[in-house]
């Protein structure tokens, strides 16, 4: 086994705990190991519960009577920034490249579909924040493949249509039922191995075109930010009720806005600049013709020479 299959295999093991976790979380954590608010709000009028599979660390209802999780809410609002960042300085590249343009559109509707469910945290909501993530990482997994096959985006289209409509189909038909579990488990398999795919040709990418600065600046900052979201996901997790017993709201550290959402958007805008960049100056052989610069020393941009 050599070391490209150690990273995959390291990469692919890692989600799949994170899957596992969610997983538990959903059935387990989220009744035993958080402090509700016990607040009413115009989501939750009729007996006062949210009606979602899950709920985060922030409490609820605490500044706004029409939003349940304040700054989860608008730190959601991150993933459609960089989105509309992403199309409005390389719309003359990406226009040119129909699925790249797609991935930002996608990206643009994760953080609305993010926003209207920490808003609410109702069922219904729920999918709006997760079917467009797998649509994101889809496409990001076609944008990153060598592409041998003719009508992979076919495929891909397909697949990611069927997904979400057996998830809608499932879901109204028995909610909390094996069928809700089956759906779900197919589009978190999806979105597990698109992703760890997707990061791993990212390595590809910069290990084997090392003499290309720019790619392998490009990922490190990417994946090292990537990383420390995913360790915020987490923390947000399995020490709520210790941040929530010893911090309390006002000082509560808000691992799942900011840490989570700012934090993994802005890998995700940074990784496909990797392969945006990797795409014209690598595959297409015009790494004369165009030049990575930093805006505001933070914000990666593709700009012809």
């Amino acid at each position: 086994m050599n070391h490209h299959q150690v990273v995959f295999l390291g990469l692919l093991g890692w989600h799949i705990f994170l899957a596992s976790l969610f997983t538990i979380y959903q059935f387990y954590l989220f009744s035993s190991n958080r402090i509700e608010s016990n607040l009413i709000g115009y989501w939750n009028l009729d007996d006062g519960k949210i009606t979602a599979n899950l709920d985060w660390c922030e409490l609820n209802y605490i500044y706004s009577y029409y939003i349940a999780e304040f700054y989860n809410s608008f730190t959601s609002l991150s993933f459609s920034f960089f989105g509309i960042i992403a199309i409005y300085y390389h719309f003359d590249l990406i226009k040119k490249e129909g699925m790249f343009f797609y991935s930002y559109i996608a990206l643009i509707f994760v953080g609305i579909g993010s926003f209207y469910f920490h808003c609410a945290l109702t069922y219904e909501s729920e999918l709006c924040d997760e079917l467009p993530m797998v649509w994101v990482v889809l496409l990001m997994f076609y944008n990153i493949l060598d592409n041998p096959y003719p009508k992979l985006h076919i495929h891909l289209i397909c697949w990611s249509t069927f997904v979400t409509i057996f998830v809608i189909i499932c879901v109204f038909i028995q909610r909390h039922g094996i069928l809700e579990n089956i759906a779900r488990g197919i589009a978190s398999s999806t979105f597990c191995f698109a992703l760890t795919y997707s990061l791993y040709k990212c390595y590809i990418i910069q290990y084997q075109y090392n003499t290309i600065s720019e790619l392998s600046k490009l990922f490190k900052l990417g994946i090292m930010i990537f990383c420390f979201a995913e360790l915020c996901w987490v923390l947000d997790i399995v020490a709520c009720s210790i941040i929530q017993n010893c911090c309390g709201e006002i000082i509560n550290l808000q691992f799942h806005a900011f840490g989570w959402h700012v934090l993994l958007s802005y890998a995700i805008y940074i990784l496909n600049m990797e392969i945006l960049y990797f795409r014209y100056c690598c595959k297409l052989g015009k790494r004369n013709q165009y030049q990575l610069v930093w805006k505001y020393s933070f914000l990666p941009i593709i700009r012809p020479l």
